[in-house]
């Protein structure tokens, strides 16, 4: 693609950093979602990060996973730490489901799941 001279836009790194999550490459996705904003000016948006949150979580670095969703500088809502809170009984980290959990409440979550 870039040998072709097209850059990549938002979506195409959402489409990198999916492939990455369900093939486990984790330090790719780091290396792409670094090259966003670094190479190409591109502001991660929510997406960027959910797909963040679910390549370290795929691959058990949920402690990571989590100091990222805190160090999020995009308005996420719920939704990162609902992917934490699945992937948390994925691995059966339940101190750290707890975690995601209450703040899942302390957010307002609606949804049954956090409770």
């Amino acid at each position: 693609m870039l040998l072709e001279g097209i850059k990549p836009d938002p979506v195409t790194f959402v489409n990198l950093l999916s492939a990455c999550s369900h093939m486990g490459l984790v330090d790719k996705g780091w290396g792409y979602f670094k090259m966003m904003f670094d190479q190409f000016n591109i502001a991660p948006t929510v997406e960027h990060y959910a797909c963040m949150v679910d390549i370290l979580s795929r691959a058990g670095k949920l402690n990571e996973a989590k100091e990222f969703i805190e160090s999020a500088t995009v308005d996420h809502g719920l939704f990162l730490w609902r992917i934490l809170l699945g992937a948390c009984k994925n691995h059966r980290n339940y101190e750290l489901g707890i975690y995601a959990g209450e703040k899942l409440m302390e957010l307002g979550s609606p949804e049954s799941s956090a409770y």
